[in-house]
């Protein structure tokens, strides 16, 4: 299988600063992630009178996407991955902006609010998918192979603190302010908007030869 070209076309100062930025946008990028996909939107539904039915429907969204990597993994072969990685990033963001105002959706009520919640989450979802998918393959260039692990030890730490501090103050808001989910989602909001801010700075490989394509096995291999 083709190695990765980016090791090779990254100097040791742009890699210091991948692996910085990466550090730095990770936990802002993970909170954006968890708040719009798991557990608060299914409160945030069931504020909204939601069935069952949509709430599985909700939960879905984000495996279902998956597919979407196979597409995305082949475009890696014609474009670069930093401009994928902020698309999929800005696809989110704006996807989730109509949960920001969730009173106004509390205040519509039925079916169109709902319908309103479950479109925004699943665009969400798809934007987030589209982002992973490439950002774990970008990380590759700026990691050096003697500290892998201490590498992605660092990335795991500050996302899982900056998490725990999130929902601990998510609770006290919700205690204080039963349902009103708005603020919670706006926050996140705002850490996804860090996220890009960030991320726009990310060192990335040269632009990929147009007669380069990145065949089914190496995708298989990147998945995993």
């Amino acid at each position: 299988m083709q190695q990765d070209p980016s090791p090779q076309t990254l100097d040791p100062a742009r890699r210091r600063l991948g692996r910085r930025l990466a550090v730095l946008s990770h936990p802002a990028g993970m909170t954006h992630r968890n708040v719009f996909t798991d557990q608060l939107p299914t409160l945030a539904l069931v504020g909204l009178g939601a069935s069952e039915a949509w709430i599985g429907l909700q939960r879905a969204f984000e495996p279902v996407s998956q597919l979407i990597q196979l597409p995305t993994l082949r475009a890696v072969g014609r474009v670069r991955k930093r401009p994928i990685l902020i698309g999929g990033q800005v696809l989110a963001v704006l996807g989730g902006l109509p949960l920001v105002a969730y009173g106004t959706l509390q205040g519509w009520g039925g079916d169109v609010a709902l319908a309103v919640a479950l479109t925004s989450l699943w665009v969400t979802a798809v934007g987030i998918v589209i982002s992973q998918t490439v950002w774990f393959p970008l990380l590759r260039s700026y990691v050096e192979p003697g500290r892998i692990g201490e590498f992605f030890g660092v990335l795991r730490t500050g996302w899982h603190l900056t998490l725990i501090a999130y929902f601990l103050g998510a609770q006290q808001w919700l205690s204080a302010h039963p349902g009103s989910f708005g603020p919670l989602f706006a926050v996140a909001t705002a850490a996804g908007v860090l996220r890009i801010a960030l991320i726009a700075r990310l060192p990335d490989s040269s632009a990929i030869q147009p007669d380069e394509r990145m065949r089914l096995r190496e995708v298989a291999a990147l998945v995993r």
